[in-house]
């Protein structure tokens, strides 16, 4: 770079971009500039030559990459494609949750109350080993009233009359069972005619000879 006099810029080479401008050549330069200068007359302040010198050899540095070198394009499609994205699962969950509300409110039936409906049953079963009945009869709210009995061909028996309602279950059993006692568990009550131990084995002993 030529100065306006014709002498190359100080510190300032054709293979430099950066500017060398050490402050010894500056002063060595403004001191050969008042020589050409000549005369007197002839004044250069040195704070004037010094920004004459410096504006001519001093350029700034330019970046000169370009732009998808500082911003790869492909962090640029990536944040763009996140957002899209993003909004896109946005707007299905919405309309996913609109479905399942519009589904919910359609196929909601309400219950209807119905007034209780009481019901009676019976049967009675006869063969070879014996017979047995059932009879029971409820008035729809959850009372039920019922007995059921049981005959063997061997003499034994059994009566069950039961009541199942707000107090429970509760029954009354008369039997003659061999092994049965008349007692009270709980809500459960055992009427037995059936003969003690001893006596029981006695009565049993003709027939075990017999058989």
């Amino acid at each position: 770079m030529l100065r306006h006099d014709g002498l190359p810029a100080p510190g300032c080479s054709p293979k430099q971009k950066t500017p060398i401008w050490p402050a010894t050549q500056v002063l060595r330069d403004v001191g050969q500039r008042k020589l050409i200068g000549g005369g007197k007359g002839d004044r250069w302040p040195a704070e004037s030559a010094i920004r004459t010198e410096m504006s001519q050899c001093w350029r700034p540095i330019r970046d000169s990459r370009p732009l998808q070198a500082v911003v790869p394009p492909q962090q640029v499609c990536s944040g763009q494609l996140h957002h899209q994205l993003t909004a896109i699962m946005h707007k299905f969950v919405i309309l996913l949750a609109c479905i399942c509300v519009a589904a919910a409110q359609r196929g909601f039936t309400p219950v209807e109350n119905y007034p209780p409906i009481p019901y009676s049953f019976n049967y009675a079963n006869q063969d070879a080993e014996g017979s047995h009945t059932h009879e029971e009869s409820g008035d729809g709210s959850g009372r039920v009233q019922g007995r059921y009995t049981l005959s063997l061909a061997d003499g034994r028996t059994r009566t069950v009359t039961y009541t199942a309602d707000e107090n429970g279950y509760r029954a009354e059993i008369v039997t003659n069972e061999q092994g049965t006692e008349s007692k009270n568990p709980a809500d459960v009550v055992i009427q037995s005619s059936a003969l003690p131990g001893p006596e029981a084995a006695i009565a049993n002993e003709p027939n075990r000879l017999r058989g």
